[in-house]
């Protein structure tokens, strides 16, 4: 688990929320199923799929008020299993229809971008 995150093994839930974070770690656990990133300033103001390639069994994101701007193509392309986004509260001015490929969510919030 990353410091300063909380990993609750049985559930594999990781809880990142108002760390400080300036990016996303990289010893989050692969089989993670549920991952909480809310309240941290990213260095980077984009995300991609270097970002995700190793959360194959993630099902639920929580990324608001990130300060992410921009979604590259095929971000979450292997992330399939996705079926909560939340990017809701960054700066997100344009998506690319692409950078949701591969997905088939049950919940999107951009909602305050």
């Amino acid at each position: 688990c990353p410091s300063p995150c909380f990993c609750n093994h049985p559930s594999r839930i990781v809880y990142c929320s108002k760390k400080n974070l300036t990016r996303i770690p990289n010893s989050i656990p692969g089989n993670t199923l549920q991952l909480i990133l809310n309240f941290n300033q990213f260095q980077s103001s984009r995300i991609s799929v270097q970002n995700f390639s190793n959360f194959s069994s993630l099902e639920h994101l929580y990324l608001s008020k990130c300060g992410i701007e921009y979604i590259e193509v095929d971000t979450f392309i292997v992330v399939k299993k996705l079926q909560w986004l939340d990017l809701s509260n960054n700066k997100i001015r344009y998506l690319k229809g692409s950078a949701f490929n591969g997905l088939s969510l049950k919940h999107l919030f951009l909602n305050g971008n």
